[in-house]
């Protein structure tokens, strides 16, 4: 016997079901030998199993008292788990091991009339009508699996601290004993920006663009810092062209520590936020608060404008500070507040 619970059970939970299933038969069996979740033989007639399955081996009295043993356990499962799908089959040997062909003694394939392949809905509407028809055939019923995609947002991942393996450890968690696939795709670039014009708008540029690096980098469990007032000119290690400078440094590596945590300003302090402003408005505030600024000083604020041609307005703006840097961290919380509010939502002004 197989059973499939069409659940993502445990180990544990599969065995708990499975005593229960045969508790309600006990008596009419004279042995019986349970296997739950994946088996490893090296010569096997039983097919691979899952931590949602089990193969249970039955020696009844007879084949009277197998037939009953049967319906206790279908009407069991009806009742108790119908989502189960459970099949009987007789027991193989090593003889069937190689000489079997594993076909079906009837099989029937579906297809629509316009040649597609028919939806589950169809399906089990079929399914269940022969069943009805033939009730001692023991047909079982359509079997589904679902298969959940999960696209990783590389931004928000980078501003909350959250690693792919992290994720992909807590997916595994919540997933229990269901398979989780890890599916990469894209290419990896690195942004680089070569700007002219007045200083203020290439800083403010710099830190916009600087900042996807540190994100990306964090994103691949690397860490990093913006380096822009206790970095030292070493000769040698770069070529300036006519009109170039250093506007600052971002170490890239593995850090000691995974750094701490800074005291930051209210969304109240920094933006117009209130109960009338979109949500995202907020959301994009609140990102703009996680961002680093030179010795934390946060001299930026938002304003949500309001409405122009049916797109919503905001307007960023840089404080005073004595140390300066003020423009490369606006470009940097402006980046942040596109990943927390979404680009798509607004326009800068």
């Amino acid at each position: 016997m197989t059973i499939d619970w069409n659940e993502g059970i445990s180990t544990e939970e599969n065995d708990r079901r499975t005593q229960e299933l045969l508790d309600a038969a006990k008596g009419r069996l004279e042995t019986t030998t349970a296997m739950m979740g994946t088996q490893e033989f090296i010569l096997s007639h039983t097919k691979d199993i899952t931590n949602n399955e089990a193969v249970v081996y039955l020696k009844a009295h007879s084949k009277e008292a197998l037939d009953s043993v049967q319906s206790t356990f279908m009407a069991y499962l009806q009742k108790y788990y119908p989502d189960a799908k459970m099949e009987m089959n007789i027991s193989g040997n090593v003889y069937d091991l190689i000489f079997q062909t594993d076909k079906p003694d009837l099989e029937i394939r579906l297809q629509k009339e316009d040649g597609g392949m028919p939806s589950v809905g169809q399906a089990k509407g079929f399914v269940d009508s022969v069943r009805n028809r033939f009730p001692d055939a023991g047909i079982q019923p359509v079997a589904t699996e679902n298969v959940l995609r999960y696209v990783a947002n590389p931004e928000q991942m980078a501003l909350y601290h959250v690693s792919y393996s992290q994720l992909y450890s807590r997916l595994k968690e919540l997933a229990g004993s269901d398979k989780v696939f890890d599916i990469a795709s894209g290419d990896q670039s690195i942004p680089v920006m070569i700007g002219s014009g007045k200083a203020h708008a290439l800083d403010e540029r710099i830190g916009y663009y600087g900042e996807h690096i540190v994100l990306l980098a964090q994103t691949l469990g690397l860490n990093t810092c913006w380096v822009g007032l206790s970095y030292s000119k070493v000769p040698g290690t770069y070529v300036l062209d006519e009109g170039e400078k250093i506007a600052c440094y971002i170490a890239i590596g593995y850090g000691e520590t995974q750094g701490s945590g800074h005291k930051i300003k209210t969304v109240e302090q920094v933006s117009n936020a209130s109960d009338i402003t979109p949500s995202w408005f907020k959301k994009g505030v609140e990102a703009a608060l996680l961002a680093p600024t030179a010795v934390n000083q946060q001299k930026f604020s938002f304003e949500y404008v309001g409405m122009s041609n049916n797109r919503h307005q905001v307007r960023a703006k840089k404080g005073f500070s004595m140390i300066g840097y003020t423009q490369m961290d606006l470009g940097i919380a402006k980046y942040h507040f596109e990943v927390g509010a979404g680009k798509v939502n607004f326009e800068w002004v």
